[in-house]
């Protein structure tokens, strides 16, 4: 059977989402100082100090968890640390558009589900914003749930038969 890859991690980059928003306060924050150094009163030192804990805190968070994720799945596919499942879509249940539920679906055994409101280093596209899975078509997918973060299988490859 001839397949089409639609999405593999390997051309997939950083999850800027999750990396960017802290990266962006730290950027506030620090024009904050630059902006505020000249007239340091006792509240905006305060300010300061509690807004520079809370963007290292994000910082953190963010870092600890995305980026070990996106380079533990990325190496899981380099290594072929994976599993493999070929079928029909089943089970397909869209995301809305405006989100509030992850899109899932079954193939065979297998359980996926994602969302594009979160930004994980394997496949997310949801049909509501012009990804490819529909129910009944006939795909193979590379997944792993070593990396997945907590989610179910995280989609490393997903290839979808043509026409079918």
């Amino acid at each position: 059977m001839y397949y089409t890859t639609v999405f593999e991690i390997a051309q997939k980059g950083l999850p800027w989402g999750t990396v960017s928003p802290p990266l962006v306060l730290t950027a506030a924050f620090a024009l904050y100082i630059f902006v505020f150094r000249k007239s340091p009163r006792k509240r905006d030192k305060r300010y300061l100090a509690i807004g520079g804990l809370i963007i290292i805190f994000l910082c953190a968070i963010g870092y600890a968890v995305a980026i070990p994720q996106y380079f533990a799945c990325r190496r899981a596919y380099r290594e072929g640390n994976f599993s493999i499942v070929e079928g029909r879509v089943e089970n397909f249940r869209p995301m809305p558009f405006d989100g509030h539920q992850e899109e899932s679906f079954t193939v065979g055994t297998s359980r996926f589900s994602y969302s594009d409101f979160e930004d994980t280093p394997g496949f997310n596209r949801t049909a509501s914003h012009g990804g490819p899975i529909r129910q009944g078509l006939l795909v193979r997918i590379s997944y792993s749930d070593e990396c997945s973060g907590g989610n179910t299988n995280c989609i490393l490859k997903l290839e979808i038969a043509p026409g079918k």
